[in-house]
């Protein structure tokens, strides 16, 4: 059977999401499967179906489309456009292309941020560490500590997004692709702490603040 494939909503390079409830969907190995699949194309739920079978698997359409309504909600996957195709009896017939919102999407995911008590208690282990560490006298502001790692989480997904948008590399580009999102969020994680001690060394300055 013959097609042609419309795109008519492009994916990103890179995607940064910080929304706690991507992490929620995530927890869901069909949902991290289904966004596996999506890696080298778009699919129609069709498609998709064939690789959850190929992985043993079996899922019916109603299932399929219940993990992509979840998905586009949380902002991983996009309608990229339609398939356009004629049937056995030469009538032409539609379906839906889905994509990965980018190629490359970098949630961080933390319990933590769903659970206030668990929070707080982080944010005063945070400030006591900092405090012996860095030899302060005074205690911190713990609504000061919170506003600053939220400042560092937000230049940290900024730093690894432009990274990648600068990238010519294409070996690197197509290992990450291959990886699961919760394997790879560690490692970017990572590099962008780097990044960000290479380029933003006030953020320590920011923080001492706090305790003043």
């Amino acid at each position: 059977m013959t097609h042609q494939d419309i795109i008519t909503n492009q994916q990103k390079l890179v995607k940064v999401l910080s929304d706690i409830s991507v992490g929620n969907v995530l927890d869901d190995n069909n949902h991290r499967f289904l966004l596996h699949f999506l890696v080298k194309q778009p699919l129609t739920v069709e498609e998709i179906k064939i690789e959850f079978q190929k992985s043993g698997n079996d899922k019916s359409d109603k299932t399929i489309y219940r993990y992509l309504k979840k998905l586009k909600k949380a902002g991983l996957v996009i309608e990229a456009g339609k398939r356009i195709f004629s049937d056995s009896n030469n009538q032409i017939k539609t379906q839906t292309l889905f994509a990965r919102v980018a190629k490359i999407i970098f949630t961080p995911h933390s319990k933590i941020d769903s659970k206030p008590e668990l929070k707080e208690t982080a944010l005063k282990i945070t400030s006591m560490l900092l405090k012996e560490r860095l030899n302060l006298k005074e205690d911190a502001d713990l609504s000061c500590i919170q506003k600053q790692v939220d400042n560092i989480a937000k230049v940290k997904n900024e730093l690894i997004a432009d990274h990648f948008q600068s990238s010519e590399n294409p070996e690197l580009m197509n290992l990450i692709q291959t990886m699961d999102i919760y394997e790879l969020y560690p490692i970017l994680d990572t590099v962008s702490w780097i990044l960000l001690l290479n380029e933003n060394p006030e953020a320590v300055e920011e923080i001492i603040k706090c305790f003043e």
